[in-house]
């Protein structure tokens, strides 16, 4: 029923893991459009600056890990 209100089944089960599961949508998932609840949710955390530097910081160190293996 509010499939477009959470980024997953799992983050519908509380609202501790409706953010983190938004939080990684936001650090592993390409920028959404925001036409839906759950893509709001995603763009909040790109409000703050400093969350874009550190979800930059996190891709570049996913990046060279998965490179070096």
């Amino acid at each position: 029923t509010y499939q477009d209100r959470f980024v997953s089944d799992y983050a519908a089960t509380n609202p501790g893991e409706d953010i983190a599961e938004s939080w990684t949508a936001f650090v592993l998932q390409p920028k959404p459009a925001g036409e839906t609840i759950a893509e709001e949710k995603i763009l909040f955390f790109y409000d703050y600056p400093e969350l874009v530097a550190l979800r930059a910081k996190i891709a570049g160190r996913l990046s060279s890990r998965l490179r070096r293996r």
